[in-house]
């Protein structure tokens, strides 16, 4: 995989780490795009499923995906009730990001986008008299975005292994009562630019097809599926996702 070298980290007790990814790496599945649209395994009608093919042709040329985490320096994380610090920021997960976060040692705080030729493309799209191939690019888009964060939790995964320990799952604000408006915040502990990545002035990320968070890392933590059940945001796409999804 390109871009997998550990880059040399600023301050020393940080570590930095960027990957850039092929297309084929991604390893994208259709019944995750087609669930994403609303149907179920084996059930999308052939004009959908024709159209994803088509769009993941015509997009392959223009995925530029990465992906990176910033591992942040050690004692440096006080956890509280309903927050975090963790190098004198203050993030305001809510209660159930915090309490999933409680005992880690270290956090590092993630990137990941499927790159701006992706994002010129989808915005083209927009423009153009053709809605179906627009809400099929936008789910692909997100879908690209998403296997480049499940690329960093895995790899983080296996670089915490070398040290003895585990992760959490991964978290990002707008979820779990977690706000958006702390995307800034959570930015300030990342180098400018970070994956080419941006924050416009109402805290969206550029390119829009883009992913950010944190995971946590300790010998005591584990990694816990998301409980839907105990989050009050019915409109989550994580909570929507329908039986028989992969």
């Amino acid at each position: 995989m390109k871009g997998r070298a550990m880059k040399p980290s600023v301050p020393m007790s940080r570590t930095i780490r960027t990957m850039y990814l092929e297309f084929g790496e991604l390893a994208l599945r259709m019944e995750r795009i087609e669930n994403a649209l609303g149907y179920p395994l084996r059930s999308a009608p052939p004009v959908v499923s024709a159209g994803i093919a088509d769009v993941l042709r015509e997009c392959e040329p223009r995925v530029e995906a990465a992906c990176g985490y910033v591992l942040l320096q050690p004692g440096r994380t006080r956890m509280g009730e309903r927050s975090i610090e963790v190098e004198g920021v203050s993030l305001s997960t809510g209660g159930t990001i915090a309490a999933c976060l409680r005992g880690v040692d270290r956090l590092a705080v993630f990137v990941a986008t499927a790159g701006w030729k992706f994002h010129e493309w989808f915005e083209r799209l927009s423009r153009e008299p053709d809605p179906l191939r627009y809400v099929i690019a936008d789910a692909v888009g997100s879908e690209i975005a998403e296997r480049a964060a499940e690329i960093v939790e895995e790899t983080l995964r296996t670089d915490a292994a070398l040290l003895g320990m585990q992760v959490t799952s991964r978290y990002s604000p707008g979820y779990c009562g977690w706000p958006l408006s702390d995307q800034r915040l959570l930015f300030s502990l990342l180098p400018p630019v970070f994956c080419g990545v941006t924050l416009t002035e109402t805290v969206f990320m550029v390119p829009e097809k883009s992913v950010s968070g944190v995971i946590g890392i300790g010998e005591r933590v584990e990694r816990k599926v998301y409980d839907c059940g105990s989050c009050p945001d019915v409109l989550c796409d994580r909570r929507w996702k329908r039986p028989g999804a992969p």
